[in-house]
């Protein structure tokens, strides 16, 4: 028999930030702190189309992100994506965010790393040598001249 694990004694797994991918947890962690608000009862709930169904709001939206964040669309529950562009969607964008240096290197620990800071400096070290660069280049010019008229 398969241990259980913290995750599989969760009833809304993908709405708690510690039981997934950390690449994931700012995300879900957003909705989380919204999803502790509502109700987790059987509602009246109006549809775009008109029609009135009863559903528990809580278990919708841990289907949504368990597609939309998670992009698994093998879970239990409703499944809210219904089309094949739609997934299709959900998995760029989880194989882009696996990609992002920046989101790895956050899920790693590396908390010295203040990204935008980094840019800020190097765009002005690039600038300031910019500067640099542009007098030594003038000043290179101007021997080259003096060179070619001797």
């Amino acid at each position: 028999m398969k241990k259980k694990t913290k995750r599989d004694k969760v009833k809304y797994k993908a709405l708690e930030p510690e039981l997934n991918l950390k690449t994931r947890y700012e995300e879900i962690e957003d909705v989380a702190s919204y999803a502790k608000k509502i109700p987790d009862k059987l509602m009246d709930v109006t549809l775009a189309d008109g029609t009135t169904v009863k559903m528990n709001p809580k278990e919708w939206l841990n289907s949504f992100m368990e597609e939309t964040v998670c992009a698994n669309f093998n879970h239990k529950g409703v499944k809210v994506i219904k089309d094949k562009q739609g997934e299709l969607e959900c998995y760029r964008r989880n194989n882009q965010r696996n990609r992002c240096v920046y989101t790895k290197q956050k899920a790693q620990g590396d908390h010295n790393m203040d990204y935008l800071e980094d840019m800020k400096k190097k765009e002005f070290e690039i600038t300031e040598n910019n500067d640099e660069d542009s007098t030594i280049m003038s000043e290179v010019v101007e021997l080259f001249d003096k060179i070619d008229t001797d």
